[in-house]
Formats: structure tokens, C-alpha cells, sequence
């Protein structure tokens, strides 16, 4: 993701959605990125009198991949975005305050789930800084699921919890706190930005 292939307005989108969706009157389409590597965005605007009355973003996503890796010693914080992680076996991730020997070791977010994000709260939530350590796209939110396994780049995580047992109400945590997989490293391996995700069956 982080290429010289895409602008900074793109990028911006592709890691903070907002205006998804299609609009219901559009006299106006384009396109940015290439399919043939894995993602695209489509934009769809509605003009009138010369003037851009609407607009929405859709991605378009052909393969699961990761979009932001983020980590924090301390727990309870905003995270910090690097470009590459990694994920220990029974442990979680190395320099990361959830890592340890229990079933929280690893949080993944499909970023799709801010789609879920009620109106009011949505500039809140994507302003707000990272909270989990894997933010993932293009992959179903059916294979998904307690019990899945999802391969991270070399690691696999098994997914033990979908969302916290109590729902924070502010920022960021709002959607994570709800939509945010919870798990454990059950193979460990290095993770990059932009490496391919994929449910499987062991």
C-alpha cells in the first residue's frame, strides 16, 4: 500500500473510508489503482450547475490484505503505525503491551466494519487514532467468525473473541470495541504492510 503508485488523497481513503458506498444519482465515475494488483478505487459523483453536489468512495477489493500494522508497550493507548511486525507463536506480537500468555494476544480489524459506525459517530471513530494492531480488508465478514483461522502474512491467528466484553463509547475504540477480532498466535512469522490475508482450514 505504502507505494509511490498512489497520491497522498488516496492513501488517505484507502486507510480512512469515508462517503462509502454508491450514491443514488451518478453522472460520474473513475477509478484509481489496479485490479491486477489486488485493489482499486472507485469514486462516483453526482454533478450539477458545473458544481459537485455528491460524492462516495467504494474500494474494490480482489484478495484480503493488510492495510496498517500498529503496536504500543503500554496498554490503553493509541498505537503507533510501523510497516512491519512480528507475531510470536503463544505470545502475540513482539513490543506489544497485549502480548503474553493469554487469549487477547492479537487484535485485527476489518476495516469494512466502519461501515457500521453510526452517522454521528463516524468523524470521531476515523479520527481517532489506532487502537488495534491489524487492520485488515477484503476479507468476509463470515470467515470471520470465533473459531477461524486467518493467515497473516507467515503468522496465523486463531480468532477466540469477536469485539470486548465492554463496548467503549468514544473514538476509535467505539467500532474496535465491537467489531475488533480478538485472538492468538498459532504460528509465528513476520508481517508486512500489504502482505495477503486469507482465511484457512487446519
Amino acid at each position: 500500500m505504502f507505494s509511490e503508485d498512489y497520491t497522498d488523497i488516496i492513501m488517505d481513503h484507502f486507510m480512512c473510508p469515508r462517503n462509502v458506498g454508491i450514491i443514488k444519482e451518478i453522472n460520474g465515475e473513475g477509478i484509481s489503482g489496479d485490479p491486477e494488483c489486488v485493489d482499486s478505487l472507485r469514486i462516483y459523483i453526482n454533478v450539477k450547475n458545473n458544481l459537485i453536489e455528491d460524492i462516495s468512495i467504494r474500494k474494490e477489493i480482489f484478495m484480503g490484505k493488510v492495510v496498517s500494522l500498529n503496536i504500543s508497550e503500554k496498554r490503553g493507548v493509541e498505537k503507533i503505525q510501523v510497516f512491519s511486525i512480528n507475531a510470536i507463536e503463544g505470545f502475540g506480537i513482539e513490543g506489544d503491551g497485549h502480548a503474553g500468555a493469554w487469549d487477547r494476544q492479537v487484535s485485527v480489524f476489518p476495516i469494512e466494519a466502519l461501515e457500521k459506525v453510526p452517522y454521528d459517530k463516524i468523524e470521531e471513530v476515523k479520527n481517532g487514532g489506532f487502537t488495534e494492531n491489524i487492520t485488515i480488508e477484503g476479507v468476509s465478514f463470515d470467515e470471520l467468525n470465533v473459531g477461524s483461522v486467518i493467515q497473516i502474512g507467515e503468522a496465523m491467528i486463531k480468532i477466540v473473541y469477536i469485539g470486548k466484553e465492554e463496548y467503549k463509547e468514544h473514538g476509535r475504540p467505539y467500532i474496535v470495541s465491537r467489531e475488533g477480532r480478538f485472538g492468538t498466535v498459532i504460528k509465528s512469522g513476520k508481517i508486512n504492510i500489504g502482505d495477503l490475508v486469507e482465511a484457512i482450514k487446519i
